[in-house]
């Protein structure tokens, strides 16, 4: 079993995974909506949200859904 780490930014415990888009997933903080990167599957995106710096976080922008 994975666990999700806390929000790198504000400290939030309760972090949602949610498909950003038709291709992927994405971790991102309920409180500060703070995202990790687009992954292929549940458990890549967690690991990528995990291993991620503030800075990697600050500079990724989700894809625009239509």
């Amino acid at each position: 079993m994975i666990m999700v780490d806390q929000c790198p930014f504000c400290g939030e415990e309760h972090i949602l995974i949610n498909e950003a888009d038709v291709s992927g997933y994405a971790v991102y903080c309920s409180s500060c909506l703070a995202a990790g990167p687009v992954k292929d599957s549940i458990m890549e995106s967690i690991g990528a949200w995990n291993k991620a710096t503030r800075l990697e976080l600050l500079n990724f922008e989700i894809p625009a859904t239509t």
